[in-house]
């Protein structure tokens, strides 16, 4: 029984070790060429990353927004050098700001720095207060009237919810990357889990997700499933990226806007846009709407309704996936980086991003997409 005990206490001692190891190893930070801090209205301090454009490439007069999802950092647009969205946009002519909000480690709350003043915030807060200061600090660095948006996962639903508000005089072209605007089937194989872990946790007001991902890291390695219960399609991906994924870009999130996403009651499909306030009609910006077969976070049927909703009249819905024949298959993450995001999708994002007519489709046939006007 001794012997048991002494097995038992060294293997979670190794296991422990390992974890910390990896997390050591794993903790990309960007590689962006400046830091800027800004203030939102109701006190939040913020920063953006910037990464300038290529001197040897051309410039494009309009600056980007790349901004993040749900309980990540803007790590997660960058979890290796050729993954890189930001470097590979900034490498031709763009002028790329990525997005942090309140809540993450480089926020700064007017309340103080306990869990309780930094962690009691919801989606409106992230939609009405963030975006608009990150929108206006970009055109004010830039002196751009209006500014290009990349969002995704839950940085496309800001930038709806935004839209929804305040109208697109200060956007240019949007592009969203699986964007859910119904929110009914959210949460794929994980979501039984949360209202387990509500019960729970829910009496703190953070969900600490960053301390247990480190728990994960092993796993994540030898047990590749544990990375794609996460919504990542492993083939798109390395190692490495995989645990920077869990170790760099995780962020912990209040449980008020977890509990927005995965446990708010819902009657059927329920959209964000059903309780009689202004919706995406108000969404007037030029639109890229991107989806993939391979998301089990964000499926299809909960995407594609912010191309049908938007009232853009000029849109555009692209789709990949193996089911559908169109390119490579995406989960929810390694669309916002990783090599073939690189490949595939970045050049689509481009030609928008440039009014390029056609697009790319002749580069990549397999890309196919439904055009709407």
């Amino acid at each position: 029984m001794l012997d048991l005990w002494l097995v038992l206490v060294l293997s979670a001692a190794g296991y422990l070790a390992l974890a910390l190891f990896l997390a050591t190893r794993s903790n990309r930070t960007l590689d962006s060429d400046e830091q800027h801090t800004l203030s939102t209205g109701d006190g939040w301090t913020l920063t953006l990353e910037r990464y300038r454009p290529a001197s040897d490439a051309p410039r494009h007069p309009t600056p980007v927004v790349l901004a993040h999802g749900l309980c990540m950092n803007g790590v997660s647009w960058a979890l290796s050098r050729r993954a890189s969205i930001p470097k590979a946009l900034a490498d031709q002519g763009h002028d790329v700001w990525i997005a942090a909000y309140r809540g993450e480690r480089s926020a700064t709350s007017p309340h103080g720095s306990s869990v309780r003043a930094r962690f009691q915030y919801g989606l409106d807060d992230h939609a009405f207060q963030d975006v608009p200061a990150i929108i206006e600090a970009v055109r004010e660095h830039t002196g751009s009237e209006r500014v290009n948006w990349v969002g995704h996962s839950m940085g496309g639903i800001l930038i709806y919810l935004y839209a929804s508000r305040f109208g697109c005089d200060h956007l240019g072209r949007v592009v969203t990357l699986s964007s859910p605007v119904v929110y009914g089937d959210l949460g794929g194989a994980l979501r039984p889990l949360l209202p387990i872990a509500t019960r729970l946790l829910g009496w703190q007001c953070r969900a600490p997700l960053r301390r247990h991902f480190i728990y994960l890291l092993p796993l994540a390695l030898f047990l590749p499933w544990i990375s794609s219960a996460f919504a990542m399609h492993l083939p798109n991906t390395t190692v490495r990226e995989r645990l920077t994924l869990f170790r760099g870009a995780v962020e912990d999130v209040s449980w008020q806007l977890l509990n927005w996403f995965f446990l708010h009651p819902t009657n059927g499909i329920t959209t964000l846009f059903e309780s009689g306030q202004p919706g995406l009609d108000r969404m007037t910006a030029p639109l890229l709407v991107v989806g993939s077969t391979g998301d089990r976070l964000a499926p299809v049927p909960s995407v594609r309704p912010g191309f049908d909703l938007a009232g853009a009249t000029e849109k555009r819905w692209l789709l990949y996936g193996d089911e559908a024949q169109m390119g490579p298959s995406f989960g929810h993450s390694d669309l916002a980086s990783s090599a073939p995001a690189v490949q595939w999708l970045l050049p689509e994002i481009v030609a928008w991003l440039e009014d390029r007519q056609n697009h790319s489709q002749t580069e990549h046939p397999q890309a196919s997409a439904v055009e709407g006007h």
